[in-house]
């Protein structure tokens, strides 16, 4: 199984620069290329693709391991120390960089507008919110401090949700909720016509999702007993990308995720060391992206001068370098 898991390392690296490529999609012009100005502004999605992959991966190697309240704990165990440290490592470095800036540029009106507005990303009270990773539960009004985040943050509820969804899998109780949260899930959609919401009702985009890639994980003994599939799984995925071309609903991205990360653990391992490491440093390149962007910004370098492609590459480049010091210094240390 490790080597469908390797595979899907590297759909985590290209995603990251999709969701890193929406965040500075507003740093750079793109008035001339409305091809990558529509690739860019669809970033929002690669987040859709971690909690669906997530809970595959999350199913495929726990699901069968979860059998009593000490399994339980190992797992939650596993998880805090998988996403925590680096959580609050980058949140206190951007706490660091924002005291720092205000040093620099003292103003005391606009310090207090910053930390005691209720409505500023910079809010006291979202920093309590986000030290104890619950900042995207539904009690903020407001993307805070390390934007990124929030996704890590309703991601930790799945976590939370997710044995109780193993032991109680065949409970008819259980059934009527996941129902409901179905129902809830399309219900946002259609009010919010694309999935780009995270404060407000990211944790059903979350739980949905990641109940998505569980199903996907539960059948896929049977996807990976039949070798011909994989011919079923790409035509069904150029089907599914036409039709996306037609409508251009968000939905269809869902099932564009499923048949991609089903497809590449059907295929060889890909060996392409870039690509490898950079799945590898996914976590930490995630979460770090808003470091960079922030800093990019308080220092107020003359990047605007770059055509958008050396911008791009720039962020991209200064992000990969110190997302190898915090996964060899921060996430390999701790959940090793």
């Amino acid at each position: 199984m490790q080597r469908h898991i390797h595979n899907l390392t590297v759909l985590r690296g290209i995603c990251c620069i999709w969701v890193l490529l929406y965040h500075i999609k507003t740093e750079i012009n793109l008035i001339d290329n409305p091809l990558l100005l529509y690739v860019f502004s669809k970033g929002y999605l690669g987040v859709d693709f971690f909690f669906i992959l997530s809970g595959f991966i999350i199913s495929l190697n726990y699901s069968d391991n979860i059998l009593s309240i000490s399994s339980v704990k190992y797992f939650l165990k596993r998880r805090f120390l998988r996403i925590y440290p680096l959580h609050i490592f980058s949140l206190l470095i951007i706490v660091f960089f924002s005291l720092l800036y205000d040093f620099l540029n003292f103003d005391l009106e606009l310090i207090k507008q910053k930390y005691l507005t209720e409505n500023s990303s910079y809010h006291l009270t979202s920093l309590v919110y986000n030290i104890f990773l619950v900042h995207s539960w539904g009690i903020d009004s407001k993307l805070s401090w390390n934007v990124p985040s929030w996704s890590i943050s309703t991601e930790a509820l799945s976590y939370l949700i997710f044995p109780l969804l193993i032991f109680f899998r065949n409970n008819p109780i259980s059934k009527i909720i996941l129902l409901l949260l179905t129902l809830s899930f399309f219900y946002i959609f259609i009010i919010k016509g694309n999935l780009n919401y995270h404060y407000d009702y990211g944790i059903i985009r979350n739980l949905f999702e990641f109940y998505v890639g569980y199903l996907m994980a539960k059948y896929y003994d049977k996807i990976y007993s039949y070798n011909r599939n994989k011919f079923f799984l790409i035509i069904g995925l150029i089907f599914t990308c036409y039709v996306y071309y037609l409508y251009k609903l968000d939905l269809f991205f869902l099932v564009i995720f499923c048949l991609i990360i089903l497809i590449f653990t059907l295929i060889k391992k890909i060996n392409f060391y870039p690509l490898n490491k950079l799945g590898e440093i996914s976590y930490s390149f995630y979460l770090n992206q808003w470091i960079i962007i922030l800093i990019f910004k308080y220092i107020d370098l003359n990047f605007y001068d770059l055509n958008d492609f050396w911008y791009v590459i720039i962020i991209i480049f200064f992000n990969i370098v110190y997302s190898f010091f915090t996964y060899k210094y921060v996430e390999r240390k701790f959940y090793s």
